[in-house]
């Protein structure tokens, strides 16, 4: 169960429980940069407010929070959300850019932090427990109810898939990985019953393993391409591995994320900003051009690291 939320006639008061606060933000809240990283996307101080603060803060060596409740730039609820969201990414337990939206959303809905947390399925007694990838890897017996924990912290403190938390904790290999967002891609074109996915997943995987490892991405997840009907997603992915712009355990994640989310796969590409979408658009034809004989595969790959280097550029 999420920590329970301070009663509002708590938080009027100006007793006890502020000089609680007031003395654990002095010993536990003095990063100033993670305290601008959570207010970044706030609308809680002005640019100019917040530069007078900082100074304060300099004088006074003390927290930031602190000057910013005693100045009555924010209220105790957002002091509280603002701690919260602090000891979440300073102590490991959640990734830095998801505790920044959980506050957003905590501030502008007046939703204590940690129940925010719950509500988003980023608490570590619910994330996950709507995930088909790990209700599917449960009920095939790849990992046990202990080895999820494990995979549900690590994936709440470093921003992972469920998938991608299992690789790098040793639990799947990559051949596994693809052979289940294969087969789960299969499931959701209607090409597999879900008592046959099983089945799958559970007499196949070890061959899988054994004959896959080192197969490319439009052979090895085939499934994925024919789900998100684009077969040439797949190569031209395969081309940005080549090139080593990409990783395949990136792609995975985000095949994955689409499969979770009943999303496209360019939707959840963008929000997590894997590649360049002209960089994707640039390697889908290129793929085709190598599969034309117009170029080679060395020569896709330099113009893709060439046009990378140019977009980066850009951005600069």
């Amino acid at each position: 169960m999420p920590a329970q939320s301070i009663p509002a006639s708590q938080q009027a008061q100006s007793g006890p429980y502020v000089s609680i606060l007031n003395a654990s933000a002095h010993s536990r809240y003095l990063d100033h940069q993670l305290v601008l990283d959570l207010l970044e996307d706030t609308s809680l101080v002005d640019a100019d407010a917040l530069a007078e603060v900082m100074k304060t803060a300099a004088i006074k060596e003390a927290s930031l929070l602190d000057v910013l409740f005693d100045g009555c730039f924010i209220a105790l609820s957002d002091k509280r959300d603002l701690m919260s969201a602090y000891d979440a990414v300073s102590q490991g337990f959640l990734y830095q850019p998801w505790a920044k939206k959980a506050l957003q959303s905590a501030l502008s809905q007046f939703i204590p932090f940690e129940e925010m947390l719950f509500s988003m399925g980023l608490h570590p007694t619910n994330a996950f427990s709507e995930s088909f990838l790990a209700e599917l890897a449960l009920s095939t017996e790849l990992i046990t109810i202990s080895q999820m924990e494990r995979a549900r912290l690590l994936c709440l403190s470093r921003g992972l898939t469920l998938g991608q938390a299992l690789v790098q904790l040793g639990l799947i290999n990559i051949a596994t990985y693809k052979l289940l967002i294969d087969s789960w891609s299969r499931y959701r074109n209607g090409h597999l019953s879900q008592t046959q996915l099983r089945e799958m997943v559970q007499n196949y995987f070890a061959g899988f393993n054994s004959s896959t490892e080192w197969l490319k991405l439009s052979q090895s997840v085939r499934g994925f391409g024919i789900f998100c009907g684009n077969l040439d997603l797949l190569e031209a992915l395969d081309l940005l591995v080549e090139a080593e712009l990409l990783n395949e355990i990136t792609i995975l994640g985000v095949m994955e994320s689409a499969l979770e989310r009943h999303a496209s796969f360019e939707q959840i590409s963008a929000q997590c900003s894997m590649v360049e979408p002209a960089l994707l658009t640039l390697a889908m034809k290129l793929q085709k051009r190598v599969h034309s004989g117009e170029t080679t595969h060395n020569s896709a790959c330099q113009i893709l690291r060439e046009r990378c280097a140019l977009l980066a550029q850009v951005v600069e």
